[in-house]
């Protein structure tokens, strides 16, 4: 329990420095760039993307569906930002903010996976600022941020809720 309290205090310091210090840089990037910078490719991902490809990628956000041609160093929450208001908060797989689910040809695509669990990312849940497409046919639903936080954090919710109800006897 300790480890998710630091992590979330750990996001929410994170997200407010961004806002105050717009300049920071971002130590894993090769030419330092401010911290959230737009295209910033993962350094897990450094050397794998090629630029001058560009897939079609069918992506769908609040019930609207459009293909955008996307580049392989183009991230798919960038791209998405080009047509929508999509959420997204710390733009390096930490925050779960930007969460997606890809919906067909997972093969597509090539992701640093930090803030999902294995089942997450087994279930197809993808943190769009982490993830580039590599191939045809690549489908990705957006806005998927409380799927994602309720399956990895709810559970502990809930717990501390019920235990705090049997401890304080509310409620029954």
């Amino acid at each position: 329990m300790h480890s998710l309290a630091f992590t979330l205090l750990a996001c929410c310091i994170f997200s407010i420095a961004q806002a105050f210090v717009p300049c920071v840089p971002d130590l894993r990037a090769k030419n330092a760039q401010r911290v959230g910078a737009i295209n910033v490719v993962p350094l897990e991902l450094e050397g794998q993307l090629d630029p001058t490809k560009t897939w079609d990628v069918k992506m769908t956000y609040k019930g609207e569906t459009k293909v955008l041609t996307v580049s392989e160093d183009t991230c798919i929450l960038e791209a998405a930002e080009k047509e929508w208001d999509v959420p997204c908060s710390c733009r390096n797989g930490i925050c779960t903010t930007c969460a997606g689910r890809v919906i067909a040809n997972p093969d597509s695509k090539k992701e640093a996976i930090h803030g999902l669990s294995a089942e997450q990312s087994k279930n197809g849940f993808v943190l769009t600022c982490q993830t580039h497409p590599c191939g045809p046919g690549l489908e990705v639903e957006l806005g998927m941020y409380d799927t994602v936080y309720e399956s990895q954090y709810g559970q502990y919710e809930k717990k501390a809720t019920t235990e705090q109800k049997s401890k304080f006897n509310v409620f029954g």
